[in-house]
């Protein structure tokens, strides 16, 4: 990767990574996904792209995620363990 632009190691970085990494506007709705993600949730990345991700979020656990999304925008980051459902259930 040495000798790549920064970008393109980020890039590449992301795509390799074994956990999930994925980014979300400002209503929630996931934009990118790394194949991690993919693998994780079942869902290929059409599927996740523009799904909000409250909708991968296990029922018990959405209402601590959705605080946690609205305190990270407001600029309050949060660290946080939760369930994620599978497309296959």
């Amino acid at each position: 990767m040495e000798g790549l632009p920064l970008d393109e190691r980020y890039r590449a970085l992301v795509e390799r990574y074994p956990h999930a990494v994925f980014g979300l506007n400002l209503a929630g709705q996931f934009v990118e996904v790394n194949p991690a993600a993919t693998k994780i949730s079942g869902y290929d990345t059409s599927q996740l792209v523009g799904m909000h991700f409250s909708e991968l979020i296990d029922v018990p656990d959405r209402a601590r995620a959705t605080d946690a999304f609205n305190q990270t925008v407001e600029g309050r980051p949060q660290l946080l363990k939760l369930t994620v459902r599978r497309a296959d259930g």
